[in-house]
């Protein structure tokens, strides 16, 4: 069994809802011949995809992860070589004719045309293939950001497949090109995760997060569930269980 195998069937089993479902079917199977033990997971089941549902709990997940306040004017670096812009997802927009980039990869790639506005420090993109289009996200990225940010790319990172490989890839262009020092912009709950990374490639890292959560003032709609919270639960435990998987795999 490749790495990569037992690195998605992982994901499957800690991500929501399947988790949730998973600890429900377990204890619907066992609960003849062992009765308690079977209750016991069908009601953790049920409280697990009711936590995960509700932004009481997903937001409290993230907040944990926004390690990195947003970076203001008093802490740019000068010495920084290269702003660098991961890529979240992209689609199929059937109105331009081609892949454009989703919802979180605009929040990053927006906020990396303004911080080279800002700065004037060059700008590599980082993302390879996707579906549906295959066409690596660091172009897609790329030309939005020539196209409709008016900010010009200087490198292109397009083989990459996860956020250890956006590190390994970016590292090597921008090593060749004698930068050691980068401004690393993306979701402010992927920070931490992505920093490591990049750290553990050699490079010194400025964060500049953006798409930060929400903050949480309870109320009781807080508690009600919704399937949005599950999509920021998801996100949450994606990150905690990609570091975990990073510590084993690579590091």
């Amino acid at each position: 069994m490749t790495l990569a195998l037992v690195s998605t069937l992982a994901k499957i089993l800690v991500l929501p809802p399947f988790n949730a479902f998973a600890l429900g079917l377990a204890g619907w199977f066992a609960r003849r011949r062992f009765p308690r033990a079977g209750r016991l997971l069908i009601l953790l089941g049920v409280l697990a995809l009711f936590a995960q549902s509700i932004s009481a709990c997903s937001r409290l997940m993230l907040h944990a992860l926004e390690r990195y306040p947003p970076l203001d004017e008093a802490h740019f670096a000068s010495d920084a070589g290269a702003i660098v812009i991961l890529g979240a997802e992209a689609y199929w927009a059937p109105e331009y004719g081609k892949p454009t980039i989703g919802g979180t990869t605009l929040e990053r790639t927006r906020y990396g045309a303004w911080l080279q506005r800002a700065t004037g420090v060059p700008v590599l993109t980082a993302g390879g293939p996707i579906p549906p289009s295959r066409e690596p996200l660091g172009e897609v990225m790329a030309r939005a950001l020539r196209d409709e940010f008016k900010v010009p790319v200087k490198w292109v990172e397009v083989k990459s497949r996860n956020t250890f490989e956006n590190a390994k890839y970016s590292a090597e262009i921008l090593r060749a090109e004698g930068v050691r020092k980068v401004y690393l912009v993306t979701s402010a709950s992927h920070m931490w995760r992505s920093k490591t990374a990049f750290e553990a490639m050699g490079l010194e890292v400025v964060p500049a997060p953006t798409d930060f959560t929400p903050p949480l003032d309870p109320e009781l709609g807080d508690f009600v569930p919704r399937a949005e919270y599950i999509k920021e639960s998801s996100t949450a435990l994606y990150e905690w269980f990609g570091m975990v998987w990073y510590w084993v795999a690579y590091y």
